[in-house]
């Protein structure tokens, strides 16, 4: 597999990330679902991480995050309190409390520095993030279903999306419509016919008053936009992304799925940013990466000769509904 392009380690930046279970298989039911959750939580609260929304299907999960600039080099910067209230969310009591010990019983500066860096530096890094989340989550269910072996299909596939700091402070146009993407999984599975219905995505925990799925509305939105509300101000925007999905993709809209377009795409941006972050493409990484227009102009041909595709550019105001009931089934 080739390596991911990403930024520099500290150049912070918002990234949709997607891991799938292995043979696609069903395991995330409630108590899976619930601790999968409160991994996350733990996992990114360590690392200074901002979880924008999220969706957890039957078989993958998806992840919207934001890691703020600088964040490596504020996390040298951290006090030990910090850094050990830290530890104590993503290691068990026994763990932490042998951690504790070991810094309690160092007798100098330099001995507390070379014992807490190493935490230190695992913070700020969506690959550290998705390790501990992932790792975690297998040997939990390993254990409860008396299984061994890997559980996922792959390591993870990241996208790199380009964000803006608009009048109001918020992410942009891009993280914007991912996040309509992301919530919008149960819809186009067929699972629930109104996105806030679903109560594994972070705008159906938002709606149910969830404080840190609004807050990561809020930081996708910005603080001073049009709507107060951060909640009114992403249902719009899925209703405008469902509306062109469905004027787009027919009567297939309720099952159709982008994932083959974005597992082919690593950065998401205009021609420019793409360029910065992977430099001049050459033939042989052309599918490494995609620019807005290429993306557009390519996915323009995947629907002459095939029905069902999502559509991210496309902006129209939709209906109430976001989609129609149909029977269960998981996004392939």
């Amino acid at each position: 597999m080739p390596r991911r392009l990403i930024p520099e380690a500290d150049a912070g930046g918002v990234f949709h990330l997607v891991s799938r279970v292995v043979d696609r298989r069903l395991i995330f039911e409630e108590l899976e679902c619930r601790f999968f959750l409160k991994l996350t939580r733990a996992y990114s609260e360590f690392g200074g991480i901002k979880v924008i929304t999220w969706c957890i299907m039957g078989n993958h999960f998806h992840l919207l995050v934001r890691v703020p600039p600088g964040s490596r080099k504020a996390a040298m910067a951290l006090g030990d309190g910090e850094v050990l209230r830290r530890i104590s969310l993503i290691k068990s009591s026994t763990e932490f409390l042998r951690i504790q010990s070991e810094y309690d019983e160092c007798e100098t500066a330099s001995q507390r520095a070379r014992l807490l860096d190493s935490y230190r530096q695992r913070m700020g890094s969506i690959a550290n993030l998705m390790k501990g989340v992932k790792q975690r989550f297998s040997r939990w269910f390993n254990k409860r279903h008396d299984r061994c072996g890997t559980l996922w299909e792959d390591r993870y596939h990241s996208v790199t999306i380009q964000g803006s700091q608009s009048d109001h402070g918020g992410l942009g146009y891009l993280p914007e419509i991912v996040a309509a993407y992301i919530d919008l999984n149960p819809v186009r599975a067929g699972l629930v016919s109104d996105a806030e219905e679903y109560r594994w995505s972070g705008y159906g925990t938002a709606c149910q008053g969830g404080r840190q799925a609004i807050a990561g509305l809020r930081d996708l939105y910005g603080y001073g936009s049009s709507h107060s509300d951060p909640i009114t101000e992403h249902r719009q925007r899925l209703k405008e992304e469902w509306e062109a999905f469905r004027r787009r993709s027919g009567s297939q809209a309720p099952h159709a799925s982008p994932l083959p377009l974005l597992s082919r795409t690593q950065i998401l941006g205009t021609e420019e940013f793409v360029t910065g972050l992977a430099g001049p493409t050459p033939a042989g990484r052309a599918k490494m990466t995609t620019g807005l227009g290429a993306m557009a102009a390519r996915h323009e041909q995947d629907l002459a000769s095939t029905k069902g595709r999502f559509v991210f550019l496309g902006r129209s105001c939709g209906s109430k509904t976001f989609g129609s009931s149909t029977s269960p089934t998981q996004e392939k």
